[in-house]
C-alpha cells in the first residue's frame, strides 16, 4: 500500500509492505511483519510489529528511522526484532513497548525528552547518545 497526500494513515490488519510519501503527517499501523517506507513529512508514528506465519522466523520486523526530521512522537508495540531510530532531530517522545528481540537504538535524536521502555523483560538499550530529560523503564 502507498500513500501521498494523505495527512492521516491509519492501516489495520495488513501484513504486506506500507510506503508513505509526500503528505502523510501520521501513521498508524498495527500488523507491521515487514517493511515500511516512510515519508518525509511524517510527525506522528505508531507501529506494532507482529511475527509473520509465512515466514521462518518467530521475530517480527525491524524498524528503523534514520533522519527523518519531522517525527515528533514514535510508539512501537508489539513483536520487533529491533529499534533503531537516528537523525530524527525533532523527535520529542517515544514510546517503545514491543518484546523486543534485539536492541533498541537511539542515536543523534537532537529534541528527545522522553524515552519510554516498558516491553518485555529482555529490553536491551544498545546505544543512547542522546540527552535525554526523562527515560522511564
Amino acid at each position: 500500500m502507498t500513500f501521498t497526500d494523505v495527512p492521516t494513515v491509519v492501516v489495520n490488519n495488513f501484513l504486506g509492505t506500507i510506503i508513505t510519501s509526500t503528505g502523510v503527517e501520521s501513521l498508524s499501523a498495527n500488523s507491521v511483519v515487514g517493511s515500511i517506507t516512510l515519508g518525509a513529512d511524517l510527525e506522528t508514528v505508531s507501529i506494532t510489529g507482529v511475527v509473520d506465519a509465512d515466514v521462518a522466523s518467530n521475530t517480527g520486523p525491524a524498524i528503523t528511522i534514520t533522519d527523518h526530521t519531522n517525527i515528533e512522537s514514535l510508539t512501537v508495540a508489539g513483536d520487533v526484532t529491533g529499534v533503531s531510530v537516528s537523525g530524527a532531530t525533532n523527535l520529542l517522545t517515544a514510546v517503545i513497548s514491543a518484546d523486543v528481540e534485539g536492541t533498541i537504538s537511539f542515536n543523534n535524536n537532537d529534541d528527545l525528552e522522553t524515552l519510554t521502555l516498558t516491553g518485555g523483560a529482555d529490553l536491551t538499550l544498545g546505544a543512547l547518545s542522546t540527552t535525554v530529560e526523562t527515560i522511564a523503564a
